[in-house]
């Protein structure tokens, strides 16, 4: 369990079902709750709504894991027997999806369940096989607690209204030589970039940059499918009839085709943009586990810090080279045969085609204008 990850108590209320456990952690940025949850295969009814009315209170962000006993219940195609159907109307009613489909039990049934209302931020739910002489599968579950990477609110530069005449003159009267002259190269390339945000930010003006979490796929008409489907939902809890039953199950269908078909029209476009910086977004944000670096072991110490990290590995790319001895360095051999190269010649032209993605944070824009 990471270092920075607290458990706090969590308040259920009062109900007569009490095998089960629930707490709250906090990863730093957001509250999760997780409930670990046994209900006996003999229980009674009674006991088994109890169960569904904790499910109903559950509030955001929480995982529900456990050995529930309900063989009966079709996860896949949402239906169960008397038994389960308090617990799959109250996940249906509170948007929980059911994360894994394979057998934990050693007769084949899916009895352990892995209930949750934020499925995208699981990883995964994998078997780890059985311990001793146990009868069910272990679950291991992995769940991403990072802060997700959305387009919030903050600030950006208005290129629309940024003034380049004022910038351009600007540039005309700086002697670039006597600027540079006596710099080494990181040092000119830190003067020049310095010279550059100083106009950007005098030039440039800022904008408010909206923030949204909605997917690129979730438009208008597909946001009035889900609220009919819910509305249709609630029609039935209120008055559970066959037919009522029935026009949600077709609403639900057909809400998911309608789901997957603007998707694959959203990727298709995406796919066949010729600006790369559009697919690489989008994938971005289809991409649940990124690779980090560290915790790395150093002489049995753990290092998780990024500064420590940094430099253990500084330090140990550092051991392969050799000091440098005094005196002049050795001189490069000619190759027999081969022309040396005196000048490299290229046109300006070259350079803007090539739009090199580099990290020093100054747009394309800039670029092509200041050249």
């Amino acid at each position: 369990m990471k270092n920075d990850i607290q458990i706090l108590p969590y308040d259920s209320g009062a109900v007569s079902f009490n095998q089960y456990c629930v707490f709250k952690l906090f990863d730093g940025y957001e509250n999760w709750t997780v409930m670990l949850v046994y209900r006996p295969p003999s229980t009674t009814q009674e006991n088994t709504e109890q169960l569904a009315r904790i499910i109903m209170e559950s509030p955001p962000n929480t995982i529900i894991m456990g050995d529930f006993n309900l063989p009966g219940i079709d996860w896949q195609l949402l239906t169960s027997d008397s038994k389960g159907r308090p617990i799959l109307e109250a996940c249906a009613e509170k948007g929980l999806e059911q994360l894994e489909y394979f057998a934990t039990h050693v007769k084949g049934n899916t009895l352990d369940l892995v209930l949750t209302d934020v499925p995208d931020k699981i990883r995964s739910v994998v078997s780890a096989g059985r311990l001793g002489r146990s009868d069910h599968e272990i679950l291991i579950i992995e769940v991403d607690t990072r802060r997700p990477e959305t387009q919030g609110q903050g600030k950006s530069w208005n290129w629309k209204q940024a003034n380049w005449e004022a910038m351009r003159r600007k540039l005309s009267t700086v002697q670039w030589q006597e600027d540079f002259d006596g710099l080494t190269g990181d040092e000119a390339w830190t003067h020049l970039k310095g010279r550059l945000d100083a106009m950007v930010e005098e030039h440039v003006p800022e904008r408010t940059r909206a923030g949204t979490k909605r997917p690129p796929w979730l438009s208008v008409d597909l946001l009035r499918l889900i609220r009919l489907k819910r509305r249709l939902w609630t029609k039935y809890k209120r008055s559970p009839t066959a037919e009522n039953l029935e026009e949600y199950k077709k609403m639900e269908k057909t809400t998911g085709k309608q789901i997957k078909y603007v998707k694959k029209q959203v990727e298709r476009r995406v796919a066949e943009s010729k600006d790369k910086k559009i697919f690489y977004s989008y994938l971005k944000t289809k991409t649940k586990s990124r690779a980090g670096v560290g915790p790395i072991c150093v002489e049995g110490q753990i290092l998780t810090e990024n500064v420590e990290i940094a430099e253990a590995l500084n330090d140990y790319f550092g051991s392969v080279f050799r000091e440098e001895e005094d005196g002049p360095p050795p001189s490069a051999t000619p190759i027999p045969g081969r022309k040396r190269c005196s000048r490299v010649w290229f046109r300006p032209s070259q350079v803007k085609e090539k739009n090199p993605e580099t990290q020093d944070k100054i747009s394309s824009r800039s670029r092509r204008d200041y050249s």
